[in-house]
């Protein structure tokens, strides 16, 4: 059974070298894992931050694969070296099967309804990142992860 990967975010990639970008490591994911992603609209500007992280659940919420290993990212998730990442990841598939999905709220963070409901929160840095850049940071450690889980050669 192959492995699956869903990236379920909020927010449109509108720039074209972060499309591009994005597209490169999804690529370069094939040989892995079946990847996509699943975009939903950001909430608009003028809601506050706690309606928009609810209105972007909703829309969040439908796009969550079933049987899935959700797995959060978030400020106060877990942070991890690129081989402890791709050592949890293999954990990850190993506890949720084939299928995991990451969730990535929008510019406000994620409903804490969606936190609770994540089986792991992971965290990408203590830096912080755009909600879209993140996207692109996560596939780039997915494809790093792989490459470290089958001993094969990437730049340090």
């Amino acid at each position: 059974m192959p492995l699956e990967i869903s990236i379920v975010c909020a927010g449109k990639l509108k720039e074209k070298w972060l499309r591009e970008a994005c597209a490169e490591y999804m690529k370069r994911l094939t040989p892995y894992a079946q990847i996509e992603l699943r975009e939903v609209a950001d909430a608009p500007d003028s809601l506050g931050p706690s309606e928009a992280r609810e209105q972007e659940a909703e829309r969040l919420e439908k796009q969550i694969p079933a049987h899935a290993l959700l797995i959060a990212l978030a400020i106060e998730g877990e942070m991890a070296s690129s081989e402890e990442f791709a050592r949890h990841l293999d954990a990850a598939f190993t506890k949720g099967g084939s299928r995991i999905c990451f969730l990535i709220g929008g510019s406000n963070g994620l409903a804490p309804r969606l936190l609770e409901r994540a089986d792991q929160r992971w965290s990408l840095s203590r830096l912080t990142f755009t909600h879209l850049m993140s996207r692109l940071i996560l596939l780039e450690q997915l494809y790093r992860a792989f490459r470290i889980l089958r001993n094969e050669p990437y730049h340090k």
